[in-house]
């Protein structure tokens, strides 16, 4: 693997579909702000987005954020805790970058190992190739039964 195969990867047209949809996701289900006005607005505007994080990411070595802005949520009644939000494309790379390195790393992973990562199960995986986070809930549950049984 080279630095000329890493490039190619990340511009990829069908890296950047799975990464606008999983930053469609995340940001509505997971951020902690989400402005739908943002969303609508990259829903109607998504080749005008292809376009600018091509343009961004044609020289990475070059690439730099957007100004991203920091907020304060109340952790407890004397506590806040500091909040980062990044511009919607800035997430996009972002996971174009996870994805990327997903791909290429999924194949060393351990096998009989629970610890939380994408799902391996082609049919559950063809069910929801949408989204990122997916539910583990039978593979834990197999976990703890295997615990259980070495006990």
């Amino acid at each position: 693997m080279n630095k000329n195969f890493l490039n190619e990867q990340i511009k990829k047209i069908e890296v950047f579909e799975k990464a606008y949809m999983y930053a469609i996701y995340y940001r509505v289900k997971h951020d902690s702000f989400c402005n739908f006005i943002e969303i609508d607005y990259y829903r109607q505007n998504k080749e005008k987005l292809l376009r600018e994080i091509k343009l961004a990411l044609k020289n990475p070595n070059l690439y730099e954020p957007e100004t991203a802005f920091s907020f304060y949520l109340p952790k407890s009644d004397m506590f806040f805790r500091r909040m980062i939000h990044t511009t919607f494309k800035d997430l996009v790379i972002k996971f174009i970058f996870v994805c990327v390195l997903a791909e290429l790393l999924d194949f060393t992973l351990v096998r009989n190992c629970f610890s939380y990562r994408l799902d391996t199960n082609l049919e559950k995986d063809n069910k929801s190739k949408k989204y990122l986070y997916k539910s583990y809930y039978k593979g834990f549950t197999d976990f703890v039964d295997w615990q259980l049984a070495q006990v």
